[in-house]
């Protein structure tokens, strides 16, 4: 794929250029465009048989409380200690003209994550995976209010230790509030098979009711934890011209928003993993990790299906078949650019929920080469989905830009695919797609694939 005005097909296979040079492309072919969409879209590709997963070990994850309850009511009334299992309930106090209330909430809530076998059983074989990815949330928060309440605040207070904590207002009657909320999507280490996440809360108010009756207030604390999935997403836009220095708009984009929240407040680990000026063995290791894993650059040529990738002025190839690779070693290209997914043990890539490669030709099959979309299926992946000819900039970044918005708003994947080429030009190439797997995924909760 080629990022110009012009449609690209980006390094041909057969001539890689060893430093870098604009590539020409053939012209656009008028069968590519809109008689022969659905056709294209229904039949470039062959059928991938996925890989069975298999369901080995998984992390338990427990809740323990240590903290306090306070309730009082002009001076009556008193503090619990929370129950070291939970569950932890909020204080709630009515009062009327002239009562002083305070209710509070504040402690340590622990998640543990404990590596388990089916029954629940701790294991220590198969091992605990080193990287674990998490969502922690916590919220902590007050309010007060009732049939025409006046009060004065004397003390309150809202706090979360976890970081980011986004704090809301309100400050009108006759229902008061105050909170805070908090967000992370973290890497921790797993390999002891237990994982301790403490967060401390907080959240108390004393007032005097001034004016009024049928008032109430209350304090609530809240904190989970869930386990979530990585994504990896990479961007060589305009190469062989290289971008400004971490110029990766689209992988930028595409990690942002699988970041979250999704549609259902969950989202993907991407901190540091939006790349430019990397290799396809860098590429292919990522794969067999993530869950996600996105590619905007040029593709192949007709009838050799690959995704390419750029770094260090030098071009570098996946492909499906060995047949393929054969082929690209053939023309020169040293044996350790080039990677080929058959190489990979069935269900390696079981991890994978989606994989978009968003590259001329990368949805292309023959049973010579395969393509990177039947690829990742016939290798464990959930659904991929490619492009069966060239496309066009800036169709190209505009299709990107809408579909990982349509993804994070919960459309499944052909939704969101149709509808980011939606009004683009059909000589641009975005309609006509490939994919492979199931395209009804949707991508929340963050997950791995099954």
């Amino acid at each position: 794929m080629q990022f110009s005005s012009s449609c690209g097909a980006g390094p041909e296979w057969t001539a890689p250029p060893s430093r870098h040079r604009r590539e020409t492309c053939p012209p656009h072919h008028a069968f590519g465009a809109a008689l022969l969409v659905w056709a294209l879209t229904a039949a470039a590709i062959a059928p991938a048989q996925r890989a069975d997963a298999q369901t080995v070990g998984h992390w338990r994850i427990t809740r323990t409380y240590s903290g306090t309850t306070t309730s009082l009511k002009n001076d009556q009334g008193g503090q619990a200690p929370w129950p070291a299992n939970g569950p932890i309930n909020a204080p709630t106090r009515d009062f009327g003209n002239g009562d002083q209330i305070t209710v509070a909430m504040s402690g340590t809530i622990t998640a543990t994550l404990t590596w388990v076998d089916q029954n629940n059983n701790p294991i220590t074989d198969p091992p605990p995976p080193a990287d674990v990815y998490v969502l922690q949330r916590s919220s902590s928060s007050w309010s007060y209010g009732g049939e025409e309440v006046a009060a004065t605040v004397t003390d309150e207070g809202v706090s979360t230790s976890l970081p980011s904590g986004q704090e809301a207002s309100v400050t009108r009657p006759p229902n008061w509030s105050h909170s805070v909320t908090a967000r992370k999507i973290s890497k921790v280490n797993g390999s002891s098979g237990t994982i301790s996440l403490p967060v401390d809360v907080d959240a108390h108010l004393t007032l005097t009711c001034t004016a009024g009756f049928s008032g109430s207030a209350t304090a609530q604390v809240t904190y989970d934890v869930v386990e979530v999935a990585p994504a990896d997403c990479y961007d060589f836009s305009g190469y062989p011209n290289p971008p400004p220095s971490a110029s990766t708009p689209c992988a930028q984009d595409a990690a942002t928003k699988l970041t979250g929240p999704l549609a259902d407040e969950t989202g993907y680990y991407t901190e540091g993993r939006a790349y430019t000026n990397q290799t396809a063995q860098h590429a292919l290791e990522q794969l067999k990790t993530t869950a996600v894993f996105y590619v905007f650059g040029h593709g192949g040529t007709p009838f050799h299906g690959c995704q390419t990738f750029w770094n260090n002025n030098q071009w570098s190839y996946m492909v499906e078949t060995e047949y393929a690779k054969q082929q690209i070693v053939n023309s020169g290209v040293p044996e350790e650019r080039v990677v080929a997914l058959a190489s990979l043990p069935p269900g390696d890539l079981n991890k994978v929920l989606l994989a978009v490669s968003e590259g001329c030709y990368t949805g292309y099959y023959n049973a010579d080469w395969g393509s990177p979309v039947h690829g990742v299926v016939a290798r464990g992946a959930d659904c991929a989905l490619g492009f069966v000819g060239h496309i066009r900039d800036p169709s190209a970044h505009t299709w990107a830009y809408r579909f990982w918005t349509k993804l994070k708003e919960g459309q499944n994947v052909m939704q969101a695919a149709s509808g980011a080429a939606a009004g683009l030009p059909v000589i641009d190439g975005l309609g006509n797609r490939a994919t492979a797997g199931n395209p009804l995924i949707v991508i929340h909760p963050a997950r791995y694939g099954q």
